[in-house]
């Protein structure tokens, strides 16, 4: 019974899938021949007016001054507390 339910756990779970992802490409598909999606994706963003519909960004490099070792300077040793009487 386990394996049953297991093996149509795996079918409706496959067969969703599959089904959205045809339900995707159909819409996608419909969408570029209405002319909605850009036929050519734009490699980078334009002006900031303008609605940016996708591509690859610009990597970001990021640089940072590289430190010098730590030196440590010896601290005096700490006093116990006094108490007055």
């Amino acid at each position: 019974m386990k394996g049953t339910a297991l093996a149509l756990a795996a079918v409706l779970t496959f067969g969703t899938s599959w089904a959205g992802l045809n339900a995707m490409a159909t819409e996608r598909a419909t969408a570029a021949e209405q002319g909605a999606i850009l036929a050519r994706a734009l490699a980078t963003p334009g002006p900031a007016d303008q609605v940016w519909y996708g591509g690859t960004l610009p990597a970001i490099t990021v640089q940072a001054p590289a430190y010098s070792a730590v030196v440590m300077t010896p601290t005096p040793p700490l006093t116990p507390p006094t108490r007055k009487a």
